[in-house]
């Protein structure tokens, strides 16, 4: 499985004590896993449901009961393990959660929403959520067969969650905030007949008793099969701990109430019923004076005496209390109807549909600095705009320089109110190179500018495909010798790729799960002689992670170019190396097309950048990541550096034109194998991130399969594979 769910857990034991069952994300939606504790071996129930949460085994072994995401809306599920059947026990439009089966099996108790909307008939019909008191949690008991909600609580000002029943049927445990923290309460059940003359069990904090009294909010509650302990989480020294209580059935007697915090009493005193609430007489004179039910009387005016009159809590809050004649009669607050549902409903009660009206606001204005390992240090401004959906984006990007024909900017728009993403762009950059030509060296300037539309649809939440089409445009000026005709090309490339990513990251790179790429683009011929190409390739990384903070990485890549004016690809080297070296001393762009289509692939370290040339490559990566030093603090300068992770990695690959013209290893006249267009690298490394950015130091050698090269030293920026 990929991860618990940490929130709302749900693993529980079978009856027999040797299975685990529990619920887990698996791929696009939730699934249910048992586990065989003394195997390990385990199975899992793929359901089909967006989420599964709270899992429960039943008394006799052959049910599994919990919480269900489907249609948007939570309800209760049980699963039969021996028929396969998955029933709705709630099926309605209210939020339901923390099911745990009944003593016999016959029902299932959980904490809901839902107030006194307990029948059938009541639950079938359109329920106007907007206007419920959908934050008031009480508990509940819904039948298996008959599937009759009965409600157990109705506490109005309090919560009552995480309800558990003890195997003997005499006990009811659960965790409500009547005074004002979680704490554990406890039911006396055993006389309870749940098919005669039911009524609510729960009124007031009198019906139950205490079984703890926390100043910490007690959650997720789990009692033992012969209710001897009780289980449960609490923060403690600013952690959550599981703690452990002893005979719980004993506590019962030992706490009567607990007293209220006076955020619970606050809220007893704004819930006080109508007929208990203080009365206020208004006179009209210079004084008011103000009769509570319990005798006190208040009189206020020029000069207030509170000395006995006024309680504590009445003392410090005085928002009730009428000291000025002309505030008795105030105007009807006015209904916004914006914000409120009431006023936005027809004569006959339908929502009325207001038009969207799309309003872009700035979401974040930046400036930054890049590093280019062909063109140095860059900087850009970054502007986006969104509507408050977030359904269009506007991104625009900026980088100056002297004027438009030497700076770099461009505008791109985000479709994204449906499942298909659109994006259209528009673009304009400029780079300068300084290239040899018969023995002088000239400054070159290639314009690239253009548009680009692409559409990506996503199959489930891992896979996803894109496409798109682009129209580039390449040209090419000696800014040396003016006299000098400028290059120019003008080319319509259209693209698809298939992606797959559920890969989980960590510190420097991905530690779990899988990712892939496969991509086809190029230029079609759209005349006799026209400059043309295919290019397909294909990129698959996958992580396996152990002892924790460990993890190994393996990358398989390659790529194919054919047609007229096959792509080339640059093999060696590594992305974003700051101190870097080219193979010859030379970057190999010698025309607009090389400009646009020249490809480094990378890394493969122990070697320059461009030690192979060609139209077709092959890449293999293999790294270990493993932590190094996980806090260092330097004494000449107050500097703390933590988790400083170390690598080892292996590079293997090559790049190659003609596949007879290819050799892989050689034999010399001595008989000694060494490796010809097949290139290995090998090295150690750290990670460390410093004033923001992620620095790499890589020590890396090539290797002959005879000897090993003297050290090359890479510093560059980024993340790793």
């Amino acid at each position: 499985f990929e991860e618990l769910h940490i929130l709302t857990p749900g693993l529980c034991w079978s009856p027999d004590g040797k299975k685990i069952a529990l619920s887990s994300k698996a791929g696009a939606s939730d699934a249910i896993f048992i586990f065989d504790v003394k195997t390990g071996k385990h199975q899992k129930l793929d359901l089909k449901l967006d989420g599964i949460f709270s899992v429960d085994w039943s008394p006799d072994g052959k049910k599994l009961a919990f919480v269900g995401l489907h249609k948007h809306q939570s309800d209760i599920f049980i699963y039969d393990l021996e028929t396969k059947k998955l029933t709705n026990l709630t099926n309605d439009i209210f939020s339901d959660s923390d099911p745990h089966f009944s003593h016999d099996g016959k029902a299932v108790f959980f904490s809901s929403d839902r107030g006194d909307y307990t029948g059938l008939a009541s639950r079938e019909y359109f329920f106007d959520i907007i206007n419920h008191n959908y934050k008031q949690l009480d508990l509940y008991r819904i039948d298996i067969d008959t599937r009759e909600i009965q409600r157990i609580t109705d506490l109005p000002n309090s919560n009552e969650t995480s309800v558990v029943a003890s195997r003997d049927g005499k006990y009811l445990f659960f965790i409500s905030d009547f005074n004002g923290i979680n704490n554990i309460y406890c039911k006396d059940i055993s006389n309870v007949n749940w098919n005669v003359d039911y009524s609510v069990l729960i009124k007031s904090e009198d019906d139950v008793r205490p079984i703890t009294n926390s100043l910490n909010g007690i959650y997720q509650i789990s009692l033992s099969d012969d209710a001897k302990r009780l289980a449960f989480s609490s923060m403690f020294k600013a952690a959550y701990n599981i703690f452990v209580v002893t005979n719980p059935v004993d506590q019962i007697s030992t706490i009567d109430k607990l007293p209220l915090t006076k955020f619970a009493q606050s809220k007893l005193l704004v819930a006080k019923p109508k007929e208990e609430t203080d009365t206020v007489k208004v006179v009209t004179k210079s004084r008011v004076e103000i009769t509570y039910s319990d005798s006190v009387v208040i009189k206020t005016g020029n000069i207030v005496d509170t000395s006995n009159a006024f309680t504590d809590i009445a003392r410090q809050n005085f928002t009730n209390y009428i000291f000025n004649e002309k505030f008795i009669t105030r105007e009807a607050p006015v209904k916004d109807s914006l914000l409120f549902a009431y006023d936005r409903k027809d004569s006959l009660g339908n929502f009325i549909v207001n038009k969207y009206k799309i309003n872009f606001s700035p979401d974040i204005i930046y400036a930054n600095a890049g590093f280019s390992t062909f063109y140095g240090l860059l900087g850009t401004t970054v502007l986006a705009f969104s509507d408050m959906m977030g359904d269009h984006q506007i991104i625009g990007i900026t980088s100056l320089n002297i004027d438009l024909k030497n700076s770099d900017y461009g505008i791109a728009y985000f479709y994204l109110p449906e499942r298909t993403d659109f994006t259209i762009q528009a673009f304009h950059t400029a780079r300068f190179l300084i290239q040899e030509r018969n023995r002088f060296y000239y400054l070159y300037r290639y314009r690239n500018y253009g548009t680009y539309f692409s559409a990506s649809y996503p199959i489930d939440k891992f896979y996803r495909i894109e496409g798109g089409l682009s129209w580039l445009n390449v040209r090419r000026d000696n800014l040396d010798i003016y006299e000098e005709p400028p290059q120019l090309l003008s080319l319509l490339i259209p693209s698809a790729s298939f992606v797959h990513d559920n890969s989980l990251w960590e510190f420097t790179a991905p530690s779990r799960g899988t990712r892939y790429n496969f991509t086809i683009f190029g230029v079609p011929a759209l005349k006799k002689n026209a400059f043309n190409f295919g290019t397909v390739t294909g990129d698959y990384r996958t992580y396996f992670k152990f002892w924790k903070e460990y993890s190994l990485t393996l990358r398989l890549s390659g790529g194919y170019s054919f047609g007229r004016n096959p792509q080339k690809f640059m093999l060696g080297g590594t992305e974003n190396w700051i101190n870097y070296q080219f193979e010859e001393n030379r970057i190999p762009i010698e025309s607009a097309e090389d400009f646009l289509f020249l490809t480094p692939v990378l890394p493969l370290r122990g070697y320059n950048y461009s030690q192979r040339l060609g139209t077709k490559y092959a890449l293999m990566n293999l790294e270990f990541h493993f932590p190094l030093i996980k806090l260092l603090v330097t004494s000449t300068l107050p500097l703390l550096f933590q988790n400083i992770r170390g690598v080892a990695f292996l590079d293997i690959g090559s790049a190659w034109t003609r596949n007879s013209d290819f050799r892989g290893t050689v034999r010399d006249v001595y008989g000694n194998v060494y490796t010809k267009d097949l290139l290995i690298g090998t090295g150690v490394g750290t990670r460390i991130y410093l004033f923001g950015f992620l620095l790499k130091f890589d020590f890396a050698w090539n290797y002959n399969l005879v000897n090993f090269s003297d050290t090359k030293f890479y510093l560059s920026l980024g993340t790793d594979l």
